[in-house]
């Protein structure tokens, strides 16, 4: 399917996730299903593609608040210093069964920038999406 050493549970658990847009106007993605107020927000800022990236919990594995909160800082600080314009976002269970993870939607990255930084904190996959509107898992590994 992907061609990924992910294992099936957690990739189940990744499309079952909810990816919450907090600002400026929130909205909800889900894995598959066209985004609204995805395709909203492209039509306010005139992006072409957007992503759902965090530097939490590398290889989904449990780090302590403060070890993620020092990784989303530096990510915070990679796409600045890249330019990329980011917003605060949130990769929810929709059966709050575990603790959310802080995330960012970048909007007009290129793909292979996302790619590589999702590469370089560690992440299984982002979330990625065209023009369509349509979020899709990119697998990293």
């Amino acid at each position: 399917m992907t061609g990924s050493s992910i294992p099936a549970s957690l990739i189940r658990a990744y499309e079952e996730t909810d990816y919450r847009v907090l600002e400026p106007e929130p909205f909800t993605m889900k894995i598959g299903i066209p985004s609204a107020g995805l395709a909203r927000l492209y039509e306010r800022t005139g992006a072409r593609t957007a992503t759902v990236i965090t530097a939490w919990n590398p290889r989904s594995e449990k780090m302590s608040d403060a070890e993620n909160e020092a990784a989303q800082a530096r990510l915070v600080a990679d796409l600045e210093a890249a330019g990329l314009r980011h917003l605060p976002a949130l990769g929810a269970d929709p059966k709050d069964q575990w603790k959310g993870e802080v995330s960012l939607l970048v909007p007009d990255a290129a793909r292979e920038t996302v790619e590589a930084l999702g590469r370089k904190f560690g992440q299984n996959c982002i979330v990625w999406a065209e023009a369509d509107a349509l979020p899709t898992l990119l697998f990293l590994r």
